[in-house]
């Protein structure tokens, strides 16, 4: 009997493309897009958005995982915002001292005063919404609603269940099969499909991923497709029926299983995910200078101590620029390299200054020992 060939059409929608039929499906929603909830500029769309996820919560995939992930960043994301809020906390204008007597001056100051005052609230209620996430962040509550439910789609920490996920993730890790990072320390990601491969098993449903990073596959000429080793050992489990798509937009999900959603929706998530491509350039950038900056500091034959603060502040800007994709991949398998380069010239830079600073002394000892006997 012939072998039954695997081929991505039976398993991904490669094209993207939602048709206006059901698809019998559960969702699995990254932590990256559950943290871009803190990112949507206007609150009410946000809230739409999570009011669909609680309200259909019994199609959701999630883990321990992944809550842990969303409590562990959700501090972190809420800590750039407010950075970025409170550099404008100070409005101050020089006024000619021949309009100062103005009425207009006394209105403009008032009106200063007001947004000061407007200021100080807003920052007290986000400090509010930092410290007490589970009575002010409607975030974190709603969220809570689908961690705490009682789903056979919800895979909760220190159960029979979860060890068996954690021994298959771990074999996974050590197999070095995605979904993983390379220079991963972490099965999280491991944990994570494997229980999507378990809810696809149990169920016999199609699993939409909705994740906006490289874990489960890469974007090609503007759309997401999954890794194919995944999509393969999808397939493999079963038995070429259910399908799995991978998109990085949670409207999308919503289409495929029809839940509703609005323009509003739609055009907010398409705002995030532009922003945070344009950050993932300036990145970019960034790490190009970095790296630039590092390699001419590697290819100088002499080092001197002039040069340290060069090639330490392009290590600090590489360590600390974020960015996934290829450049990323880039930095993790060269940098050991560079690291032990550096190290190599520091540590030779240091013998020869200890050998010069020994031969001085010495010098200056035989000096003083040929003046006395003189």
């Amino acid at each position: 009997m012939a072998t039954k060939k695997f081929t991505h059409t039976q398993v991904v929608n490669k094209k993207s493309k939602i048709n206006n039929s059901k698809i019998d499906a559960l969702i699995f929603i990254d932590t990256n897009v559950l943290l871009d909830f803190y990112r949507i500029r206007y609150n009410d769309v946000s809230m739409q958005l999570l009011d669909e996820i609680v309200k259909h919560k019994d199609l959701i995939i999630t883990t321990f995982q992944v809550e842990m992930e969303f409590k562990k960043h959700r501090q972190l994301i809420l800590g750039e915002s407010y950075g970025e809020f409170i550099k404008n906390r100070n409005i101050n204008f020089t006024i000619p001292q021949i309009l100062r007597d103005n009425e207009e001056v006394n209105k403009l100051n008032a009106a200063r005063n007001n947004i000061f005052n407007y200021q100080r609230a807003l920052e007290d209620k986000f400090k509010k919404t930092y410290i007490d996430p589970e009575n002010s962040d409607d975030v974190y509550i709603k969220l809570e609603e689908v961690f705490r439910h009682e789903s056979q789609y919800i895979l909760e920490n220190q159960s029979e269940l979860s060890e068996q996920i954690i021994n298959l993730a771990k074999r996974r890790f050590d197999l070095g099969s995605p979904p993983r990072k390379d220079k991963d320390n972490s099965i999280g990601d491991a944990v994570n499909w494997e229980w999507i491969l378990k809810c696809a098993e149990n169920s016999e449903k199609s699993i939409i991923i909705v994740s906006r990073d490289s874990d489960y596959g890469r974007i090609f000429d503007k759309k997401p497709y999954i890794n194919d080793f995944l999509a393969h050992e999808f397939y493999q489990k079963l038995k070429g029926g259910p399908k799995i798509i991978l998109t990085n937009f949670l409207t999308d999900a919503f289409k495929y299983v029809q839940i509703p959603i609005t323009d509003e929706m739609v055009k907010e998530e398409q705002n995030i995910i532009s922003n945070k491509n344009t950050v993932d350039l300036i990145n970019a950038n960034a790490m190009k200078e970095a790296l630039e900056t590092l390699q001419n500091s590697l290819n100088i034959r002499f080092w001197q101590s002039s040069d340290n603060n060069t090639w330490e502040d392009a290590l600090t800007k590489i360590r600390n620029t974020s960015l996934d994709g290829p450049s990323f991949d880039l930095i993790n398998y060269q940098f050991p390299s560079w690291q032990k380069t550096i190290n190599e010239n520091v540590n030779s830079k240091s013998k020869k200054q200890s050998e010069s600073e020994i031969d001085s002394t010495k010098d200056k000892n035989n000096k003083e020992k040929k003046h006395r006997n003189n």
